[in-house]
């Protein structure tokens, strides 16, 4: 009975520690004070990419640990043979083999595969460190998001307050005589606009939360509080001046075009290689063999064997060995041999030439990729630029767009301007503020996807810029 018990409690212990992070307290609320939290906790939680993180760790440890083609390759073999001869003594033979090959000299091939194992492994975690940044940038763009549409929908909702009170005034200026009511019906128009898009908002607003909760792996009856506020003061810099710094950052980080460059290496190494027809694959072969008619054998032999492999000369590949016998106390036996195979080379001109055309083509898009690259950087950085001062264009125009609104309140008091002409400048200056939330969140994309090309941490171009 104790027993049952302690596998139960066992069996609890498991399956609570084997729960993802988060997942306990997933019905209470969640708050997010900053994007850096946000992110934190989708990294934390998502099981595929610990999951894709140790399988890159495990691929780069095999890669390393892959030795195993330099080293001798052992073999066994057992034969037995019963023959009934006519006019003769039967036979009967049984032989027990043992055999280490290995491999003296191939031209550097083991090494070259071998190395290259290793870088590719290595560039594909550096692809997952990618893809883990794009990640964290998606969740982080989802964040900044929310908040702007919650400060987007404060504004909304103080215009809708102030066109809501002063649509109850106008009601009863109608009533009273004191207002038209054609200008009432103008109002209300404006007024069930401004209702619409505040509504509108909290639409969109509610689907950028499900949308997060998504992306975190949360339930959608999660709730979640994203705090925060946009449109903070902070340094924003203009880049272009700094565009060939950033350009030499994204080019040394990019591990399309290291893969790229590497392929091309790769390429010029085998195909030196094969220029090399007169250096041979050299192996040692050596051969323990016990053999008898009958058990326990205990007649030993011993060889050794050295085999000179050609296999590059085209249309002629030929090997040769030499191979000595000796039991226990003398050489036996000694061998040469030597075979070849003749191949007709047919197409051997045209294949040197595709060869030549591949490097050259290899060449080429290495240029290319560079270029389609060094582009992406330069576009991203005049949009970042151009989004910079569009920024500081409508702060100013903000400025002035308020204080136009103070003098059009002091008009609206004197009744020299009509209720809906200052509803006006409210949702001109509503719109304009909104405007302002939406190029302070693609100011910060765009240098995100910077930071991503030039593999920085998030909020690190500035400091690298500015040095």
């Amino acid at each position: 009975m104790h027993r049952k018990r302690l596998q139960a409690f066992v069996a609890a212990a498991i399956l609570f520690l084997a729960m993802p992070e988060a997942a306990i307290g997933e019905s209470s609320l969640i708050i997010f004070d900053t994007a850096d939290a946000a992110v934190d906790f989708g990294v934390k939680r998502s099981q595929l990419y610990k999951l894709q993180r140790q399988s890159m760790l495990e691929t780069m440890a095999a890669a390393k640990k892959a030795y195993h083609n330099f080293l001798p390759v052992l073999g066994i073999s057992f034969s037995e043979s019963d023959t009934v001869n006519m006019l003769s003594a039967d036979s009967r033979t049984k032989m027990l083999q043992f055999s280490v090959t290995h491999s003296l000299y191939d031209g550097g091939r083991k090494k070259q595969a071998y190395e290259a194992g290793k870088i590719y492994a290595l560039y594909a975690y550096q692809e997952y460190e990618n893809q883990l940044c794009s990640y964290k940038s998606e969740i982080a763009n989802l964040y900044r998001a929310i908040v702007m549409q919650q400060e987007m929908l404060l504004i909304k909702n103080k215009l809708f307050s102030i066109a809501a009170a002063q649509l109850a005034i106008m009601e009863k200026e109608v009533e009273l005589g004191f207002a038209l009511e054609t200008d009432y019906l103008e109002y209300k128009i404006s007024f069930i606009q401004i209702e619409e898009e505040k509504e509108q908002l909290e639409r969109d607003t509610k689907n950028l939360k499900l949308k997060l909760a998504y992306m975190l792996e949360l339930p959608e009856s999660q709730e979640l509080l994203v705090s925060g506020q946009s449109g903070l003061e902070k340094a924003r810099l203009i880049y272009e001046p700094k565009l060939e710094q950033i350009w030499k950052l994204a080019k040394a980080a990019s591990t399309e075009l290291k893969k790229r460059e590497y392929d091309f290496v790769s390429m010029q190494k085998s195909a030196e290689l094969d220029r090399r027809w007169y250096l041979p694959n050299i192996s040692l072969v050596g051969t323990l063999a016990f053999s008898g008619n009958a058990y326990p054998l205990t007649e030993p032999k011993y060889s050794l064997k050295l085999t000179f492999d050609f296999d590059k000369p085209a249309g002629f590949p030929f090997s040769m060995d030499s191979s000595s016998s000796f039991d226990g106390k003398r050489i036996n036996s000694i061998s040469n041999s030597m075979n070849a195979s003749i191949k007709p080379p047919l197409g051997i001109a045209s294949q040197k030439r595709q060869a030549s055309l591949q490097a050259i083509q290899g060449l080429m898009q290495i240029s290319a990729y560079e270029r389609e690259l060094k582009s992406k950087v330069r576009d991203l950085v005049i949009a970042h630029d151009n989004t910079v001062r569009m920024i500081e264009s409508s702060r100013k125009t903000i400025e002035l767009m308020e204080k136009r609104l103070e003098f059009t309140e002091l008009q609206l008091a004197a009744g020299e301007i009509k209720q809906i002409d200052y509803l006006k400048n409210l949702e001109e200056l509503a719109k304009m503020k909104v405007a302002l939330f939406e190029l302070e969140a693609k100011e910060d994309n765009l240098e995100q996807s910077l930071e991503i090309l030039a593999f920085l941490p998030f909020g690190e171009l500035k400091n690298v810029c500015s040095m």
